[in-house]
């Protein structure tokens, strides 16, 4: 509002009634003409130069307020995190460093599944913190990619303009050393249009080659990353190398199946009434001691458990943070047309043309008709995926039989290519870990490209149902809001969450508890374990890809088919939210840099600054058209006594 900015910044005026940010411009614009007249071809270069200086001070301020944002939303993150696992920790009896290591595998969405809540205050403060937290960590993943993306470009910006500056300064000491001088004019004349017309390709193929160099070199250090904790996690925990490998890129995806406690080799192991093995589980590599069990005649057995050391989840904490950082930097800095090829090797060859009627409204045809081609893609490229997890399923009944069927191999590929991992099932053979890696890293680039098509199908759902937000905005008088249309589109995916939720929590405690359940020892149980609130809880911590390690899963084969067919959909709405949230974080905070900065330039004068740039720039456009025309002129007429005039 102007009766704000008069509050805040005291404009001083003069006796005549201008500014003095008025008169400031007046007299550097006098002092450019006086120049311009007396030396037009250093104007020209001022010119330039102070364009350059305009830019540079955007780009410093940019950078200054988005660091600042940056930090102040990883100190919320930071804690968000300790106050809720101080809390949960407190109703589970955790210590310090398991509070904390829950906390983190939770909002990390790896979800091991060692450390869960048991106690229903436990759960349910576990819903609102994964509910809430997303949130804080999307914003934070957002903030760390803007302020990285903002860096190269910056980066890359200021090399192209540092070199575009050398080479003015080294053409105009030319043009001064230079005595021909219709030689020198027209070749000012050839060398802009050659500017104009070549600029916009050459800092396109700069650009390209910058990023290139960054997603190689951002690539290979997430290569290395995985090489070295794979050898640091086989040096503290005793694990053989294709374990530490299979385990690192559990991790680095955050599918999290929990299964590490069978790495151990005295994992499991009944070290009842014998010290020797007492001993040997105690001073075991990793964190293992025996507790007490009852087998099924009664007795009570001990027996070994093992898990990860305090060491190694110290380990896994940094790794964690630094192969996201390395590995985001990486697909961030993927160069477009990398993606434009994935998307025309995937996208249907064979497009039918839309002939509108002339009777029909064309509005209504193109609405209908993208969506139409889009659900095909989509669901044509689903099915590739779900083909593609069958074959991982042949694959692993092959390789080991006494694991898996078909079904379960099934369901453990597509578990695995979505990233939820819950640990019911995983392969025991070290080559068929191998494998699973291998064909883990293939078809997830099947499944981001499904997940992106479906993201596609999400929008455009929302862009139908903005009608009715307004209509509900205007009932409440709620109108006056920034961003309209990226806040709509955060509240379409999150009342798709709340369905897709409800349904996949109803199907699923229909699923489990229609067939008889057995405990270990082969008993029947009376009551099924599951109901709404379990179901609730386990469609959050699907939706979320926490998986929490075989805490709940399906057991039946009614319960694997739903999951292994519906979490592909689920998954691309829960990403469809988080790219919404992300999209109007980062334009709340594009508003708010405009903002500080306009203030900024306000209070250091750089906008009377500007405001002479922008005269300039107008004088200077009218010049170059006057010169273009006399070009035309000189090349239609061919005298050489017209050339001595221009």
């Amino acid at each position: 509002m102007p009766g704000q900015a008069s509050k805040q910044y005291a404009v001083k005026k003069t006796e005549s009634g201008s500014t003095v940010g008025e008169l400031r411009s007046n007299k550097l614009k006098q002092r450019w003409d006086e120049l311009y007249e007396k030396q037009k071809l250093t104007a020209q270069f001022m010119e330039r130069l102070m364009r350059h200086i305009v830019v540079k001070d955007d780009m410093d301020d940019k950078s200054k307020l988005e660091y600042e944002r940056l930090i102040t939303v990883i100190r919320s993150l930071f804690i968000y995190m300790c106050v809720f696992a101080a809390i949960v920790g407190t109703f589970e009896n955790w210590s310090a460093l398991n509070s904390i290591w829950w906390a983190y595998v939770t909002i990390t969405t790896i979800g091991y599944g060692d450390v869960t809540p048991a106690t229903t205050p436990g759960m349910l403060l576990t819903l609102l913190y994964i509910l809430i937290g997303m949130g804080y960590a999307t914003e934070a993943i957002s903030n760390v990619l803007q302020y990285y993306l903002a860096q190269l470009r910056e980066t890359i910006k200021a090399k192209g303009l540092k070199e575009q500056m050398d080479k003015e300064a080294q053409y105009e000491k030319e043009i001064i050393l230079s005595t021909t001088k219709n030689f020198n004019r027209l070749n000012t004349f050839s060398r802009d249009s050659i500017v104009i017309n070549n600029r916009k390709t050459t800092t396109q193929n700069r650009d390209d080659i910058q990023l290139s160099n960054q997603f190689s070199k951002y690539l290979l250090y997430t290569f290395v990353l995985i090489l070295l904790f794979s050898y640091l996690m086989r040096i503290n925990e005793g694990w053989d190398i294709i374990t530490s490998v299979y385990f690192t890129v559990v991790t680095t995806l955050t599918i999290g199946f929990g299964d590490q406690a069978n790495f151990y080799g005295m994992h499991g192991v009944n070290v009842t009434n014998n010290a020797t093995l007492q001993n040997n589980c105690v001073q075991s590599k990793g964190f293992c001691m025996f507790t007490s069990e009852r087998n099924c005649d009664g007795n009570l057995e001990n027996i070994c458990n093992c898990t990860i050391s305090d060491k190694g989840k110290i380990f896994i904490m940094i790794y964690w943070v630094l192969s996201f950082a390395t590995l985001s930097n990486a697909l961030s800095s993927m160069p477009q047309h990398i993606f434009e090829k994935l998307y025309r090797f995937f996208r249907c060859k064979n497009k039918k043309k839309v002939k509108v009627d002339s009777t029909v409204n064309s509005n209504i045809v193109e609405s209908q008709e993208p969506f139409a081609r889009k659900l095909t893609i989509a669901f044509g490229l689903y099915l590739l995926v779900l083909l593609y997890a069958f074959l991982g399923g042949f694959i692993f009944v092959a390789l080991e039989p006494d694991t898996f069927d078909l079904i379960t191999g099934f369901y453990f590929s597509m578990v695995s290519l979505t990233t939820i991992g819950y640990g019911d099932i995983t392969p025991v053979q070290p080559s068929v870990r191998l494998i699973w890696v291998l064909f883990v890293l293939i078809g997830f680039v099947f499944v981001v490209i499904v997940i992106n098509h479906f993201n596609q199908l999400f929008a455009n759902i929302a862009s139908k149902m903005k009608r009715i937000w307004y209509k509900i905005f205007q009932k409440i008088g709620y109108n006056d809001v920034i961003h309209k249309d990226e806040l709509l589109n955060v509240l379409t995916s999150v009342v798709f969450i709340i369905l897709f939720t409800f349904i996949n929590a109803i199907f699923i405690v229909i699923f489990e508890c229609s067939v008889d359940e057995y405990d270990t020892c082969g008993n029947k149980v009376e009551e099924c374990k599951w109901h709404v609130g379990i179901g609730i809880y386990f469609a959050i911590v699907t939706m979320s890809t926490l998986g929490y390690g075989a805490t709940y899963y399906p057991a039946t084969r009614l319960g694997k088919i739903w999951i292994s067919f519906f979490s592909v959909i689920i998954l691309s709405n829960f990403t469809f939210f988080l790219e919404s949230y992300i999209t109007y974080q980062v334009q709340k905070s594009v508003t708010l840099i405009s903002l500080k900065m306009k203030s900024e330039d306000f209070q250091t004068g750089m906008d009377d600054f500007r405001k002479t740039i922008a005269i300039i720039e107008e004088k200077m456009t009218e010049i170059r058209k006057k010169q273009k025309k006399k070009l035309v002129e000189v090349e239609e007429a061919g005298d050489e006594e017209v050339v001595s005039t221009v």
